[in-house]
């Protein structure tokens, strides 16, 4: 079997490179339907017969983990394209089936950073400080002990770190310029909830 997180099954040309570390792993039996449909999704060269073959993907699982992959994937192309209002379109709804998806949270982000959205900004932002807060606090896995998921939290905040230090950054810059006070005051508070650490980024145990 063939296991994929979305920051591998993203070659399309997400950004996001540590973020793979949180959200669900899914896994693809080689050989399958599946693995076939997303190697020839991987392999076509144009964005539009992505756009295509992926179709064809999403209309085959319309639920579970390979919808999840699909509208992963979505995000991907589109985020590609500029076309940034598909890229949230499909976003959502990666982030509906996988509230955790941090990879999928970034590329929203650096979306919306490049479509020069702060509202948008600020939104995937805030679910950034709501994915890692989450993840800091989730007791251990059945069967495993709390040092050793110590551990694995440990390791996993610090590989997303620069990740979610880049969210922080870019959305309090695009705050900083917005010009009605209102709205900076209240992206200010949202983001202050979101990360209630100093720097905003996961803190080193």
């Amino acid at each position: 079997m063939r296991v994929l997180t979305m920051g591998i099954i993203l070659l399309l040309g997400m950004a996001s490179t540590a973020a793979a570390q949180l959200g669900k792993q899914v896994v693809v039996q080689v050989g399958t339907p599946e693995d076939k449909q997303l190697s020839a999704i991987q392999a076509a060269t144009n964005p539009h017969q992505k756009l295509a073959l992926l179709d064809n993907f999403a209309a085959a699982h319309p639920t579970g983990d390979m919808a999840l992959m699909a509208n992963n994937l979505y995000v991907s192309i589109y985020s590609s394209l500029k076309n940034y209002n598909k890229a949230y379109e499909f976003g959502n709804k990666a982030l509906a089936i996988d509230p955790s998806n941090l990879t999928v949270a970034v590329e929203l982000v650096r979306d919306a950073q490049l479509q020069g959205n702060t509202a948008k900004m600020v939104f995937y932002g805030v679910k950034v400080g709501q994915m890692v807060t989450s993840y800091k606090v989730q007791p251990p896995p059945a069967g495993t002990a709390a040092d050793e998921w110590a551990a694995k939290q440990q390791e996993t905040l610090a590989s997303i770190e620069p990740d979610v230090n880049w969210v922080v950054q870019a959305v309090d810059a695009a705050i900083s310029n917005e010009r009605s006070a209102s709205a900076k005051k209240a992206h200010m508070n949202e983001m202050a909830k979101a990360f209630p650490d100093s720097q905003g980024a996961p803190q080193k145990q």
